[in-house]
């Protein structure tokens, strides 16, 4: 089955032309060039992808901040953790 789903794959176009429902195997240059340029496309968005562990490490760091502060709060019988929730 798994054979059968990733051989048809590489069949199917997207590209306006070409014959979608051939039964014939992409050649071996056309599967090069098509890697050549999937491997263009992701790298273009590469550096965008490389700021989201930043902000998630600094969005993280802003509800522990959020909790520090509360250690040091009259909280009238809450947690400093539960403020969070609030």
């Amino acid at each position: 089955i798994i054979e059968r789903f990733l051989g048809r794959a590489g069949r199917h176009s997207l590209v306006p032309g070409e014959d979608a429902g051939s039964d014939e195997l992409p050649s071996e240059s056309s599967t090069q060039e098509q890697v050549y340029r999937d491997a263009s496309q992701a790298l273009h968005i590469l550096p965008l992808m490389a700021f989201f562990p930043i902000f998630w490490m600094l969005y993280d760091q802003q509800g522990s901040v959020w909790t520090l502060q509360a250690t040091r709060m009259n909280l009238h019988g809450l947690e400093p953790e539960q403020l969070q929730f609030l």
